[in-house]
Order: structure tokens, then sequence, then C-alpha cells
């Protein structure tokens, strides 16, 4: 049976209207009550300083200038506690300056940061409103997406089972790009499970501007959609050449790039990856602290009522989305569920539509 379309707009009814505004508004409250409880972490300062960073003015000016802007703005206690975390950088300028490269890698998110300061928004708020506004938006595709393939009471369930989870309230309130990513990922992931693939996929590619390791959901996401006929291999070929290109241009650090593909050589060593294997089975306790084996196995029961694995576009996506978990944790073996949340939401998209299915018929759905 093939997906259903997001993208073909037909006419919403007008009780549907309601209850998608109604819910809307309940995202909303959530994400403004997010906005009032800040989770201060550290990164805050790094992408504060790539803001206000001028290359007319001494760096050590703007260093100063993050800190006591910090110590201004947020709770005493807090301060205290978030600025003692990395005690040798808030004391060394130049130390602080050299680890911004590993912040400007997010010019995408950096952009927004500064665009919320140049409206009018401390340099605080501004690194965590982004995290605010993507919750908002996330939940508002999820929720517009549930509507359009299934009845208003399993689009809500479905919708707020995941904006209300731990996970997703305690990003929204973050100074990180993870949040921001993940809302452009999804997006392009709602196009690609609808009718638009080659729209979805451009946007998955510009969500490498928030996170680099986009790519890694991309090149599978592209090649599923290319095996499944959705696409001709050339087209997924541009797309996942653009994306690694993208990629190579954000990391162009060589530096970057080796800590990206290698990131369990060890500094200072001359043979890289020579703790990889260690790497590999320390980093098996990770998996078991995060959401990675709960949302493999509704990727396989989901697989299991498809049936048709091999030949069946969602089962395909599906596919993708356990793929680039297995390959993000070789690249990289220490799990966090926030890195993972695009490919959850890919898994769940593909199950929430499966499940309407099986249980409402194609007139009741429309």
């Amino acid at each position: 049976m093939p997906l259903l379309s997001f993208c073909t707009f037909q006419t919403v009814h007008p009780r549907k209207s309601l209850t998608i505004a109604f819910l809307a508004v309940v995202l909303l409250a959530a994400a403004v009550i997010q906005s009032q409880r800040p989770y201060y972490n550290w990164d805050m300062f790094p992408y504060m300083a790539i803001v206000l960073d001028d290359p007319a003015i001494p760096f050590a000016t703007t260093h100063r200038d993050v800190y006591r802007t910090a110590e201004e703005l947020l709770p005493p206690g807090d301060y205290q506690a978030i600025s003692q975390r990395q005690p040798e950088l808030m004391n060394d300028a130049a130390a602080f300056e050299d680890i911004l490269k590993y912040f400007r890698i997010k010019p995408g998110y950096n952009a927004v940061v500064s665009l919320l300061h140049r409206m009018g928004f401390n340099l605080v708020a501004a690194t965590y409103l982004p995290s605010t506004i993507s919750y908002f938006v996330l939940g508002c595709m999820l929720l517009v997406w549930g509507m359009r393939v299934g009845p208003p009471l399993l689009a809500a369930v479905s919708t707020f089972s995941i904006m209300l989870s731990p996970l997703v309230l305690d990003l929204a309130r973050y100074s990180s790009p993870d949040l921001l990513c993940a809302a452009v990922s999804l997006g392009g992931l709602v196009l690609v499970v609808g009718s638009s693939p080659r729209t979805g996929l451009a946007l998955m590619t510009a969500a490498i501007l928030f996170r680099p390791d986009a790519l890694i959901l991309l090149v599978p996401v592209a090649l599923a959609q290319a095996y499944s006929g959705q696409i001709r291999w050339t087209v997924a070929g541009v797309f996942i050449f653009a994306g690694a290109g993208m990629t190579a241009l954000i990391l162009v650090d060589m530096t970057l790039i080796l800590e990206f593909l290698l990131p369990t050589m060890p500094f200072g060593s001359n043979i890289p990856g020579q703790h990889y294997l260690p790497g590999l089975i320390q980093g098996l306790g990770s998996v078991l602290h995060s959401y990675t084996l709960v949302f493999m196995g509704l990727g396989v029961i989901t697989l299991a009522i498809r049936r048709h694995a091999l030949t069946d576009n969602g089962s395909l996506l599906v596919l993708a989305a356990i793929s680039s978990m297995v390959v993000r944790y070789l690249l990289h073996p220490v799990i966090e569920d926030r890195f993972h949340l695009p490919a959850y939401l890919l898994i769940y998209l593909i199950l929430v539509e499966t499940v309407v299915e099986k249980l409402y018929p194609a007139s009741s759905r429309t």
C-alpha cells in the first residue's frame, strides 16, 4: 500500500481544523513553559562568543564580555555552577578561542542565534530560544501530519507521546542546535514519507548546516528512495554528493574531519583508532541507557507488519533509520538520544502510518 501523501494539501474538515488549532495552542503553551525554565548548559558560552566575535576587537575583550554578560543574566547559582565546569577556559582567552572551531561547525544554528540577538533578545536567551521555537514547530509538523493520515485522537496521542517525552522536553530548554536540526530533518522526512522526496532530501541536506552529522541519516534515506523508485539513482547521488561536500566544507579543518570520521582516535597518537574495539565494547553501556534499542525494536515490529521490507518504501525508510543508528555508533560509540532523534522520528512516522493503514480503511481517513 503506498504511503499517504503529506503534500497533496487536501481540504481539511472544519472540525479537524479546530482540533489542530486547539492542539497547536497546547503545544505553544508547552513551548512557552519550557522557555521560562531554560537548562543553562556550558555550550552557551562559545556560542555567545561566536556571535560577539569581531576581528576588529581583541578576542580577550570578547571572552571577558561573554562571561560578564552571562554573570549578569544568569541566576547566581547557575552561573557559578556552569562557569566552573571549564575553569581553564574561563581563565585563558587563548584556550577558549581555540575550542571555538568545534562550535563554528554549526553555522545554521549560529546564524539563528545571531539573528535573535539582533532582533533584541539578550545573548543568553538567543542561545536557547532556537530550541524552544523548534519544539513548537516540530510538534506542529507531527500534529498536522498525524491529522492527514488518521483520526484526530490518534494524531493527538501520537504527537504528544513524542512532545511530552522527557527527551524532547529537555531538548526544548538547551542552548544547542540539536532540536533545531531535528525539526529541519523532520520537515524533510515528512516530505520524503509523503510525495515530495526531492524537496524532502533538500531539506535534510540543509539540516547539515545545523549539525554536520545529519549526513549520516541523509545518505541511507537517499539510497532508500532510489532503491524504491521514488527518485533516480543519479538524483540520490547528487544529494549524497552535495551533503558530503557541504560536510567537508564545514569541517574544512583536517583535524576536525579526522575527529568526525575517527572519533576514537586518541589525541597525540600515531596509530589512528588503536582504541577502537575497546571503545565499541565500552560504548554498549550508553546504548543500554538510551532509547536506541527501543526504537530499533519498534522498527522491527513495523517491518514485520509491513512485510515487504525490500520493496516497500516505508519499510526501506525504517531500514534507513536503523542503519543510520548503527553507522553512528560505529563512528562514535557513545550514544546520546539527542543525536538519534531524527532517526527515532522517522521510525515513529512509519509506525503510526502503518497502524493507521491497518486499523482504519482508506475511506475513513479521507
